[in-house]
C-alpha cells in the first residue's frame, strides 16, 4: 500500500465530526451550547415589532399620501372631473363616478386603494355598498404595477406584454365588481 492510499484509509476510518461538540482552538472538545427555545411571548412580541415596523415604514405612508390625494382631488375639483368622465363606466357597476379613482389607485396599490376609498367614504362619496362592490375588484388587481417589475422583470418576460397584463387585470377587477354588483 503506497502513502497516499494509507492517508486515505486513515482518514475513512476516523468518524465524522459530532455537530453538538464543538472544538476549542486548543484542540479540546467541549459541548456547543444547545440553541435557547423562543418563549410564546417572546415570538410574540418579536412578530408584533416586526408588524409595527412594516405598518410604520410602508404602509401608514402609502395610506395617508392617498387620503391627501383625494383631499386634493376634491379641493381642485379634479374629482369632480374624474368622476364625470367615468360616471358611465362606474353606473354600470353600481357606482359613482369617483369610485374610478379607487379603482385605478388599486392597480398601483392596495393600501393607497384603501386610503382613497376611506377619503370618498369620509365624503359621502362611497356608502358600504360601493365598498362591497370594490372591495373585490381591488383585492385582485392590487400593486399589478409593483408585481410586473419583481415578477415579470425578475424572468426577463418581454416588456412589451406588460401592458396586456394590466389590461387583462383592469377587465378581471371590472368583471369582479360586475358580480359584486349582482348580489349587493
Amino acid at each position: 500500500m503506497d502513502k497516499e492510499n494509507s492517508v486515505n484509509v486513515i482518514e475513512q476510518a476516523q468518524p465524522a465530526p459530532d455537530p453538538a461538540v464543538a472544538v476549542s482552538g486548543d484542540g479540546t472538545a467541549a459541548a456547543a451550547p444547545k440553541p435557547r427555545k423562543q418563549s410564546i411571548l417572546d415570538a410574540f412580541v418579536s412578530g408584533a415589532n416586526k408588524g409595527f415596523k412594516i405598518c410604520t415604514t410602508s404602509m401608514l405612508p402609502n395610506l395617508i399620501m392617498a387620503y391627501v390625494v383625494i383631499k386634493i382631488l376634491n379641493l381642485t375639483g379634479l374629482l369632480g372631473l374624474i368622476a364625470k368622465v367615468f360616471a358611465p363606466i362606474m353606473a354600470v357597476v353600481g357606482l359613482p363616478g369617483e369610485a374610478a379613482t379607487v379603482y385605478f389607485s388599486a392597480v398601483l396599490s392596495g393600501v393607497g386603494a384603501a386610503g382613497v376609498a376611506a377619503g370618498l367614504f369620509e365624503g359621502g362619496v362611497l356608502t358600504a355598498a360601493h365598498a362591497a362592490i370594490l372591495y373585490p375588484a381591488c383585492a385582485l388587481m392590487t400593486g399589478t404595477v409593483q408585481y410586473l417589475g419583481r415578477i415579470l422583470g425578475a424572468v426577463d418576460a418581454p416588456s412589451r406584454y406588460y401592458w396586456l397584463c394590466v389590461v387583462i387585470n383592469l377587465a378581471v377587477g371590472y368583471l369582479a365588481m360586475l358580480v359584486m354588483n349582482i348580489f349587493v
